[in-house]
């Protein structure tokens, strides 16, 4: 059964994280290695970890399954997963062309998403369904990349031309919206290739 679409839960965590994410750049804080801003910085990101684990989990919990449940049971893990991932795509883009960390997202993709389901090894099981069906995940590959360089000039501008809360708002929501757009399409895909097959 597909999971159903939980858009006001969604809707409810994004509008939540933004509003939140807009009042950290209260003052414009200028990036420093001073404390506040350092602390300021970890409750960002943490704020988003939540957002994107709300949004992944909809899109993998099935209707009548618990949405609080499944979060409760792999949020931890999601969370661990996920920062892992991301540590090792900022250490790739740090190499001289950066092309590392590249790729490294690209291969990674499925694995928040195979963590929230509850794969013991959600390397492996990201793997195994781009394996599944490399054509699909080539084109969602393409689509994600050209929208995302999209929203990410569009975003770009609004700060330099708007700038402040109210941008940091705007700029949050849409990029939660379009994350939530691209985490089901991409969720969708994981669960195709791995129905009726075990977890590992």
């Amino acid at each position: 059964m597909r999971p159903p679409l939980r858009s006001g839960t969604v809707l409810a965590t994004l509008a939540v994280n933004s509003a939140l994410q807009a009042l950290l750049v209260l003052g414009d804080p200028t990036p420093t290695s001073d404390p506040a801003f350092l602390a300021g910085a970890f409750v960002s990101g943490a704020l988003w970890i939540l957002a994107y684990g709300v949004v992944v989990a909809t899109a993998v919990t099935e209707s009548g399954d618990s949405l609080v449940g499944r979060l409760r049971s792999r949020g931890l893990p999601f969370a661990l997963w996920t920062l892992l991932v991301a540590a090792v795509v900022a250490l790739g883009l740090l190499a001289p062309t950066g092309i590392v960390g590249y790729l490294v997202l690209a291969l990674t993709v499925f694995v928040p998403i195979a963590s929230m389901s509850g794969a013991p090894n959600p390397v492996l099981s990201g793997f195994r369904a781009i394996g599944q069906a490399p054509l699909a995940y080539i084109v969602r590959l393409a689509a994600t990349a050209l929208a995302l360089v999209a929203v990410l000039a569009a975003t770009a501008l609004n700060a330099f031309f708007v700038g402040g809360v109210l941008s940091a708002a705007v700029n949050c929501l849409v990029l939660g919206l379009i994350g939530w757009w691209f985490t089901r399409i991409w969720a969708a895909r994981y669960l195709a290739s791995t129905a009726g097959l075990p977890a590992s």
